[in-house]
């Protein structure tokens, strides 16, 4: 897939869940509402880091996606636990739990999942780490 079908795909994502998270599913809990919260923050992380350009030295998209993954690695976790405790506790909507556990579920594929893979992948054809 190319970079900018990435980006845009990407991009669709995130617009797609703020908006049904803002105007179709809302939170009614406490752990609901810090979820989207959470989820927010990442939305607007997301939409800085696209637009940022790969030429230079070191290149604005590295440092942004950099920044982003640190950002997420507290993020993430946190909205995770916010979302189960309020669906373990049957405050929230399910329509809301499917839409942000899809989300956040989402970024952890793009930001941890994928990384490690093309981690291991490169370790593996002996280009190393």
């Amino acid at each position: 897939m190319s970079e900018l079908l990435s980006k845009f795909f990407i991009a669709v994502v995130v617009v797609i869940f703020v908006a049904t998270s803002l105007f179709i599913t809302r939170p009614v809990s406490a752990g609901g509402k810090l979820t989207l919260k959470l989820a927010l923050v990442n939305a607007v992380g997301w939409l800085l880091v696209l637009p940022l350009g790969n030429a230079g030295h070191p290149p604005p998209a590295l440092i942004g996606f950099s920044i982003l993954w640190l950002l997420n690695l507290v993020l993430l976790p946190a909205a995770l636990i916010a979302l189960w405790l309020s669906c373990k506790e049957r405050e929230e909507k399910k329509s809301y739990v499917a839409v942000a556990g899809s989300y956040l579920g989402l970024n952890f594929v793009i930001l941890f999942l994928i990384p490690v893979i093309w981690l291991v992948r490169g370790a593996a054809d002996g280009n190393g780490f």
